[in-house]
């Protein structure tokens, strides 16, 4: 009886509860059983008795059970029941509604390598962080700007899922400006397609391209018996696509 929240978690709910009165026998397990709530497809946990002793001497007639391996920011249903010894269960409790907290979303302080650079896009490799880190971690959002003085962050192509294995992640940039320098940077995707801040930035630029136009109105002088001149025409500066030639 009495069940209450004592502590929410980002990924857990502490709770206490009274053993029942009277308890018609010698009481030897209990089950917590939890569901998102609104659902009811409950998970169940079978716990010994002499597993759920609080800590704090202020709940020494109360038994403890930390709910843990939950998903951040999400309202749970939680009950309990008992068992004695010769095997009869109680019915269940009267339900403990909680909130788990809020969910820290980790930065990934790694700048990103470049590996490779063409006129019109750009390469980027990076591995991803730990399993550890990324427990409720769905992936990764690659952003970007050229140098431009009006340009801003840009996402591209969506985000990017973390895998468990084969952590190692490469992106190419397509549809750049040739000749163009461009930063980088990665953030971190949540739950609920929360955003976490932006890690390091790193740069690159995208390699010269082929120029649109030859010289033009090539013409031909001869100097002496030996040696002839040449002059031409450079073609416009806009079609060189580079930032000389």
């Amino acid at each position: 009886t009495d069940l209450r929240e004592e502590g929410v978690f980002e990924h857990a709910i502490e709770t206490s509860w009274l053993p029942p009165y009277p308890p018609n026998g010698n009481i030897d397990f209990y089950k917590i059983r939890y569901t998102p709530s609104g659902e009811a497809n409950y998970k169940e946990v079978r716990v010994d008795v002499d597993r759920l002793e609080c800590s704090d001497a202020a709940k020494k007639n109360r038994l403890c059970y930390r709910v843990a391996d939950l998903e951040p920011e999400q309202e749970y249903t939680i009950q309990v029941a008992a068992r004695t010894d010769n095997g009869h269960w109680s019915d269940w409790s009267d339900e403990l509604t909680a909130k788990t907290e809020k969910q820290t979303i980790p930065v990934f302080e790694r700048e990103l390598e470049v590996i490779d650079t063409k006129p019109n896009s750009i390469t980027l490799r990076w591995e991803g962080l730990s399993n550890d880190q990324a427990v409720h971690v769905v992936g990764y959002v690659l952003e970007y700007k050229s140098e431009a003085d009006d340009s801003e962050w840009a996402e591209y192509n969506g985000v990017v899922k973390h895998r468990k294995n084969n952590n190692e992640y490469k992106v190419t940039v397509k549809d750049l400006e040739t000749a163009t320098l461009y930063f980088f940077r990665l953030k971190v995707v949540g739950k609920g397609d929360k955003r976490g801040a932006p890690g390091p930035e790193t740069k690159a630029s995208t390699s010269c391209g082929k120029p649109e136009e030859p010289p033009s109105d090539l013409q031909a002088e001869s100097i002496d018996f030996d040696t002839v001149k040449l002059t031409w025409k450079n073609p416009a500066e806009d079609t060189w696509k580079c930032d000389a030639v």
